[in-house]
């Protein structure tokens, strides 16, 4: 009877993983696409702010500047509203961060769990930093924008992967068009390319830097151990991690559970 347990927790982890997988592929396409409406040529059939309105420090900063609960931020409230029934999920579900850490993290073979508990001491980093940025928000001083997962990603699109992936195209079809007999099918294409995405504003090489800079780091950190911007520094990871803290229902496990699986089959 255990090994039956053991082998139905076995297939709905395996499943579990492979939905929260599809989840996160989902989510960054739908983030990419959002991100995309708000490039020229722009359209106003959706607000050109509504990747960066799932953020779940939004709401807690807005508040802070307003003394309001502003419905202008719904996704984020529906991420904050169900966060007590689910915890952390938009860290493992939806961050398009996360989802950029974790394939980062199979490429740099990170740490299992095991190696990854030398990191335990930096956990409470993140809290200091959520409790910095609130004090320095009630001063005027918005510096958790700087910190914010979307935000971050938001400014790794815009200002390093964006331009720099226009530049490849741009490159590959001029060099494709300086083929005689292919120069005329080439530069119609080049014209539609143009007439897309060319007029985006090209960013300066100290600003690509910086940010590519901060962005690299983050990612590079996954080689001391998974997630390591998530469990240790993200303030959204800290804010979400807190109000988890108020969960409805949650499974507490002592020294005295045999891992018989049992739990899992009956609820």
């Amino acid at each position: 009877e255990n090994n039956q347990s053991l082998d139905i927790v076995a297939k709905t982890k395996i499943t579990l993983a492979r939905t929260r997988r599809w989840a996160q592929v989902g989510f960054l396409l739908f983030f990419g696409l959002l991100f995309l409406k708000a490039r020229y040529p722009y359209s106003d059939t959706l607000p050109a702010d509504l990747f960066l309105r799932f953020s779940p420090l939004i709401p807690l900063f807005d508040f802070i500047d307003n003394f309001r609960i502003s419905l202008l931020f719904w996704p984020a409230l529906i991420i904050l509203v169900l966060t007590p029934f689910l915890g952390r999920f938009f860290c493992g579900w939806i961050c398009p961060l996360g989802t950029a850490l974790d394939l980062t993290s199979r490429t740099l073979k990170s740490p299992d769990n095991k190696g990854s508990k030398r990191w335990l001491s930096w956990r409470p980093v993140k809290f200091v930093l959520l409790f910095t940025t609130v004090v320095m928000a009630l001063f005027s001083v918005h510096l958790w924008g700087l910190f914010d997962p979307l935000s971050i990603f938001n400014r790794a699109l815009t200002v390093v992967v964006y331009p720099l992936a226009t530049l490849l195209v741009e490159s590959v079809i001029v060099g494709v068009g300086s083929v005689p007999f292919l120069e005329t099918p080439v530069m119609a294409v080049y014209d539609g390319f143009r007439t897309l995405m060319m007029p985006e504003p090209q960013t300066h090489l100290p600003q690509v830097f910086w940010v590519a800079l901060f962005f690299g780091t983050i990612l590079g950190l996954e080689k001391l151990s998974r997630r390591f911007w998530c469990r240790n520094i993200c303030p959204a990871g800290a804010f979400l991690g807190f109000l988890s803290q108020f969960r409805f229902h949650e499974r507490l496990v002592d020294d005295a559970c045999p891992d018989c699986g049992k739990c899992t089959v009956e609820c």
